[in-house]
């Protein structure tokens, strides 16, 4: 498991981020990046490992509270740290038209470093054209459902308010398949599992985690519910990070069909870091004040061929 060190400072700035290639939202997706090592000529030799590559997570904290800006200034430190490559964020970036005191007074350190940041789009974030529009020229994301590149893993966003969408759920399946050989990390808001206000998502169940299970999705995060949770459910590793600013709710009775979580914190505003080395993922749930909430790697597995018909 990899080592986490993270000071919290005053005031810093992130590192240079990582490029990252382009997505595309058509329903075709890019060939996949071969991850296969050549063989050393002399046995002795050995290939080093890729270095690990960070993104910060949050979500939920598009509201201009106090509590927001500590999150926000507890990822400053981290980010001076950990220099990330991304900020992923859950969804509901915006539940205020107010740009200033939700994204460029708290996170003025992710602008004036160019952080590429990687949005869900959440409930919120769609209620008006207006809202629609700032998280698209504030953030920098045109698209509704994309990919992108951290380290050996592949990003996969999606919105979750469009869960029955025909032309995502192609688009989901081919980009799936196209990298089923790589670690895969998939975001969006609405949970598929949650144990709190909202709940787990029936059409998310129903539509999308059967295709995670088939291709060995290694993570899911999600936001909506404000806590944190943390499931595993056929092999799958599902977060709930909804703590970044907003209320938060009370983690109570799991609805019919899902398992009470492995780790749970109802108390405590938090943002995630998450790390990738080679085909490994760290999860780590710090809170505002610096305090680890949870920590869980998450490696590679083999999705489970499908049943043979009977008969077959």
């Amino acid at each position: 498991m990899l080592g986490l060190a993270v000071v919290l400072a005053v005031s810093c700035t992130a590192g240079s981020p990582v490029a990252e290639a382009p997505s595309t939202t058509v329903p075709s997706p890019p060939a996949p990046i071969s991850t296969v090592l050549p063989q050393p000529a002399d046995p002795t030799t050995t290939v080093a490992a890729p270095d690990p590559v960070v993104a910060l997570v949050v979500g939920d904290f598009g509201i201009g509270t106090p509590a927001e800006y500590e999150v926000a200034a507890a990822m400053r430190a981290a980010a001076h740290t950990l220099a990330p490559a991304a900020i992923i964020t859950t969804g509901d970036n915006f539940y205020l038209d107010d740009v200033a005191a939700i994204w460029s007074d708290p996170f003025d350190w992710v602008i004036d470093s160019s952080i590429p940041v990687w949005p869900s789009w959440g409930n919120h974030d769609i209620e008006t054209a207006r809202r629609r529009k700032l998280v698209r020229d504030t953030l920098g994301i045109s698209e509704r459902w994309y990919a992108r590149r951290l380290g050996e893993a592949v990003v996969i966003v999606l919105d979750a308010n469009r869960p029955a969408s025909a032309e995502q759920l192609r688009w989901l399946r081919a980009s799936l398949a196209a990298h089923e050989a790589q670690p895969v990390v998939v975001a969006f808001h609405q949970p598929a599992l949650s144990c709190s206000l909202h709940g787990s998502s029936p059409l998310v169940l129903d539509t999308w985690v059967p295709l995670f299970e088939r291709y060995g999705v290694e993570l899911v995060l999600n936001g909506h519910d404000h806590n944190y949770q943390r499931f595993q459910q056929r092999g799958v590793t599902y977060v709930v990070s909804g703590g970044g600013g907003a209320t938060l709710y009370e983690v109570a009775a799991c609805p019919a069909g899902t398992d009470p979580p492995l780790v749970a914190d109802e108390l405590r505003h938090h943002f995630l870091v998450l790390t990738v080395s080679g085909d490994a993922i760290e999860v780590v749930a710090l809170s505002s004040e610096g305090e680890e909430i949870d920590r869980v790697e998450v490696t590679a597995w083999q999705a489970p061929p499908p049943p043979v018909p009977e008969g077959g």
